[in-house]
């Protein structure tokens, strides 16, 4: 599957169950962001793989 952004990596776990596994390819990936009291934080733990 080919798509423009990854938004997240939360996706993985659902498509890794599939009975036929495919990769999906992305020219830009977005992690979450969380709101702090310094602006909106990037959570890196949720960066997925680009591409």
């Amino acid at each position: 599957m080919v798509v423009a952004m990854k938004q997240t990596n939360r996706w993985e776990a659902a498509t890794a169950m599939l009975s036929v596994p495919f990769p999906v390819r992305a020219v830009y990936g977005c992690p979450l962001f969380q709101r702090d009291e310094s602006g909106w934080i990037p959570l890196t733990e949720t960066q997925p793989a680009i591409p």
